[in-house]
């Protein structure tokens, strides 16, 4: 296994940007007083939540237990706690919002809202909170499907913190800022899944966005931006997740009319940040507002007066990575900016993909960013803001642009505009292509300079720029142009350093918060995780085999499952039907192989996501010739279910670290509340294909590529959500169905895959596009080793294929089976992870698994440093007799055994788990807190 490290911005995990001055953050309730309850069943003193706000005094907690609440509330009191006890969520009644605040020093915890739709109501109709007062904090609350916004702003909110939960589907945007002051939304996850809709909630448009919000409503379905956005100050966006927005990921073009003094209506936002967060595959939406016609992409500010964008991740949006109008006192460092060019091969699409574009604005600073994979990297120009005149505002523009890494965009890496308005200091960059005419303009009207302070013509050797990863090889010049940034090495942020659970063995800690170093970070993440669980006595596994197996003897005769999934489980075109699908469906051939065996049943019942609570439990998939468990006039917990089935998205990992496991928890959780014991099964689904074919359908050139990374990095990736998933809930029973494995490796096998006995088998016989769904034929085989791993044999002998499913697989169908078979049970060999002979005898299977796996590794001295260091001590050293034995064994020669005597005893690592400085007493922390 090639260990190659990435070496330079992944060298080493950057520390989270701390904003200098940060806004004012809320004063906690004071939690003195009474705890009222509140529960439909009528087992609390009050049965609606308004009712028992309404009741408290200052000081008092409302803890409000699981269910559905049919009510809007508002809070005008002070001192407050508001908590949820379980899965609550608010459905409205009527009224223009969701939860509204405008009292002081209130705590709101744990709640969903959504399905708010009123209209024409001004301020803030249709939004899912509205915050209002003052000393506000909302902690992992859920915002989604309403008419307008999830979590939204008016002028007089001062001293908010949003933090963790997520907004999705609400029509205009996760966060609304229609004014205020002081206020940090932190750890939120804001998206769409829908591209199109109204009202409805069926999509997203905007992340975050101010821009005429002081009277944001809909009417008629179509939201109106009204002017006169009120002003705003001490904004901190910081650790959010934005992604898959139509619109920009996040949109701060403050509007009034009645004061702005410029033709474009523009306000200024005062103190902005926007700080380790990440923002990805937003801007789908075209646009021809600026002439010609364009996609929108990841961020956009317009006339922020300073503050900071700082340890980003802005990646695969549409046109921008991040694009700036007339912005002061605005510094932009230390940002990972790649790949923004989604748009570029759309049809009459003329304005295309720029990295990083900087219009106007007194006093930027550009340091320390790393831009590439775009038409243009960095764009320098004057280009006013909606009709403003650029002279009449600013004399003379200043930017300095120092230190960043520029390279790899297709027909200019660097461009500037305009050097009669714009003063521009240029020095210690790379800058890997520009044609020697704009060379020429440089030197000779803005900087004599030019060549000669900064790297031009250099290649910075990114590691896999191909596949998305642009940390460096060994020899890169990238490395020490950071490092010479001013205030100090800017390194890229790992997206989420911390797992979420405590680490109390400091070697498992640090090898977390320093695998990112390692362009391999799943693996190292993944023994981490294993050991965790070694420890807890909940596994004995190893890296590259995690399957839980059935023993023949010990399999089900009879499976009554419950899948939460997705399109690679239950695929569906127009016009089919939810409660009687066939061929593109894995359960559907699972019923038909059970039927053919008189000694097997097969129920099965299932549902879409998304999932918020026990409420949205619904069986909305039947299959045909499938029995059902479940009639809702029933409980889910009385219809015996023995598994449910969770299925991972193929795409997943492109945005969220292993151990994210949002997406499932909550379902997780309640199911096993309502049926405790189930085993929870993992659809190991196989991978996006979109990412390694020019297009549908592949080439085999390009199929076998794409094969060997599902079969890799991409399976590696999935060991490690499975083992998170078990380290998050070890009290529960987790069990991988290796699909992708068996599947993937079977179309690659030499004898019998599309080389061998299934060669007459076309892509297009298999797949239908690049996500790729498939057609009956690939989930008649996915069936098969379902079938398999559920019930410990290969499907009945006896079965009679049908004639949708190719002939070549019916003709072969007897070594599928066993290849299936043997390939979900682990009897064949999966173990490629090599062994070198330390020089002695590694006694714990986790730190000879590290020695092993640091081989050809760029920091292997420093990772086996670690290993030794756990077995011989803080004392060792090169003078004991250990390391004089290792410094004769050939197999060390390359040890680099300096390291010992210059590497620092490391202190303990420090791994902030706590959402923030909210903390609820104990007895309440116990029963509310989840992870």
């Amino acid at each position: 296994m090639n260990m190659q490290m990435a070496s330079p911005l992944f060298a080493q995990t950057a520390a989270p940007i701390v904003v200098d001055t940060p806004p004012q953050t809320p004063t906690a309730p004071t939690q003195t007083g009474s705890t009222l309850r509140v529960a439909t069943d009528g087992t609390g003193e009050f049965t609606s939540i308004q009712a028992a706000i309404d009741a408290a005094n200052p000081g008092d907690r409302i803890v409000v237990s699981a269910g559905t609440y049919a009510e809007s509330i508002s809070i005008t009191g002070t001192d407050l706690t508001l908590v949820a006890d379980g899965a609550v969520t608010l459905t409205g009644d009527g009224s223009p919002h969701g939860v509204y605040v405008s009292g002081s020093q209130i705590l709101v915890q744990g709640f969903t809202v959504n399905g708010i739709m009123d209209e024409g109501y001004d301020g803030y109709s249709g939004s899912g909170f509205v915050i209002a007062g003052q000393d506000i904090a909302l902690l992992n609350n859920v915002s989604h499907s309403n008419a307008v916004a999830g979590f939204q702003t008016l002028e007089t909110a001062d001293a908010v913190l949003v933090e963790g939960g997520s907004a999705y589907n609400n029509t205009s945007s996760g966060v609304a800022l229609g004014g205020g002051t002081n206020l940090t939304i932190r750890n939120v996850e804001l998206y769409s899944t829908g591209t199109n809709g109204g009202p409805d909630g069926s999509f997203q448009y905007f992340g975050v966005l101010a821009d005429n919000l002081g009277d944001l409503r809909t009417v008629d379905g179509q939201i109106t931006f009204i002017e006169d956005q009120a002003p705003m100050s001490h904004i901190l966006l910081d650790g959010l997740n934005v992604h898959d927005h139509p619109g920009y990921g996040i949109r701060i073009s403050a509007e009034n009319g009645t004061l702005s003094t410029r033709p474009s209506g523009r306000i200024d936002t005062f103190d902005f940040s926007l700080v380790n967060s990440t923002i990805t595959d937003n801007g789908s939406d075209l646009s021809s507002w600026v002439g010609g016609l364009y996609h929108l992409g990841g961020v956009l500010l317009q006339h922020i007066n300073g503050g900071q964008v700082s340890g980003n991740v802005m990646q695969d949006n549409y046109t921008w990575g991040m694009d700036v109008y007339n912005s002061s006192n605005l510094l932009i460092s230390g940002n990972l900016i790649t790949d923004n060019n989604r748009g570029d091969d759309t049809p009459d699409v003329t304005i295309q993909s720029a990295g990083l574009e900087i219009n106007g604005g007194q006093n930027v600073t550009i340091t320390g960013n790393v831009v590439a994979g775009h038409h243009a990297g960095l764009f320098s120009s004057w280009i006013p803001d909606s009709g403003d005149d650029f002279t009449n505002e600013y004399a003379t523009a200043t930017h300095t642009i120092l230190n960043n890494i520029l390279s790899g965009n297709v027909e200019v890496d660097f461009e500037v505009i305009r050097d009669d308005v714009i003063a521009r200091v240029i020095e210690d960059n790379l800058i890997t292509f520009m044609p020697q005419w704009l060379i020429d303009y440089i030197r000779d009207d803005i900087d004599p300079a030019f060549e000669s302070a900064n790297s031009l013509g250099l290649d910075p050797l990114f590691a896999d720029p191909a596949n998305g990863d642009y940390g460096f090889q060994p020899g890169s010049p990238a490395p020490a142009i950071l490092a010479d940034a001013p205030g100090g090495p800017i390194t890229p942020p790992d997206p989420n350093p911390d797992p979420g659970f405590d680490i109390a063995n400091p070697l498992l800690a640090w090898l977390w918060v320093l695998s990112p170093a390692s362009e391999d970070a799943p693996i190292l993440r993944l023994l981490v995780l294993r050991q965790l669980l070694e420890d807890a006595a909940a596994a004995d596994v190893t890296p590259q085999d995690n399957m839980q197996t059935l023993a023949p003897g010990d399999a089900p005769d009879e499976i009554r499952q419950f899948i939460f999934g997705h399109s690679l489980m239950n695929h569906f075109s127009d016009g089919d039907d939810l409660t009687n699908h066939s061929g593109t469906a894995t359960p559907y051939w699972m019923a038909q192989f059970a039927a053919a065996d008189p000694n097997h049943t097969y129920q099965i019942d299932g549902m879409f996501g998304p999932f918020e609570s026990a409420e949205d439990l619904f069986p909305q998939w039947g299959f045909e010739g499938a029995e059902s468990v479940w009639d809702t006039e029933f409980s889910f917990a009385s219809v015996d279910f023995d598994s449910v089935v969770i299925t991972p998205f193929n795409f997943v990992q492109q945005h969220q670290s292993p151990q994210d496991l949002s997406q499932f928890l909550p379902f997780i959780d309640t199911v096993m509340q309502l049926e405790p014991g189930m085993t929870v099964y993992i659809y190991e689904g196989w991978a996006d294909m979109a990412p390694f074919i020019a297009s549908f359908p592949p080439t085999m050139d390009e199929f076998m590529n794409y094969a060997n990374y599902a079969l890799g990095d991409y399976q590696v990736w999935m060991d490690a959500h499975v083992a998170a998933y078990q380290a998050a809930r070890p009290e529960v029973t987790f069990e991988a169905i290796p699909i992708n494995q068996a599947l993937i490796g079977l179309l690659v096998d030499p004898e019998l895959g599309l080389q061998g006995a299934l060669s007459g088998v076309s892509m297009t016989d298999l797949f239908e596009d690049d996500a790729p769904h498939g057609t009956e034929t690939l989930y008649f085989l996915a069936a098969v080793a379902m079938y398999s791993h559920q019930f410990g044999e290969p499907i009945p002998s006896n079965y009679v294929i049908p004639p949708e499913v190719h002939p070549l697989v019916a003709a072969n169908i007897g070594a599928i089976s066993d290849f299936m078979f043997e390939a979900v049970t682990g009897d064949a060999p999966t173990d490629p992870i090599p062994d070198p002979d330390p020089g002695f005898e590694i006694e714990f299977p986790f730190l000879a698994l590290l020695w092993a796996l640091s081989d050809d590794a760029e920091d292997m001295p420093f990772l086996r440093f670690l290993v030794l260091r756990e077995l011989f001590g803080e004392d060792a050293s090169t003078d004991s007799f250990e390391f004089a034995e290792l410094a004769e064994d050939p197999l060390t020669e390359n040890l680099g055994l300096e390291v010992f005597q210059t590497v620092p005893a490391l202190p303990e690592p420090t791994l902030d788990v706590e959402p923030s400085s909210f903390l609820l007493p104990d007895d309440v922390a116990e029963d509310v807190l989840v992870f």
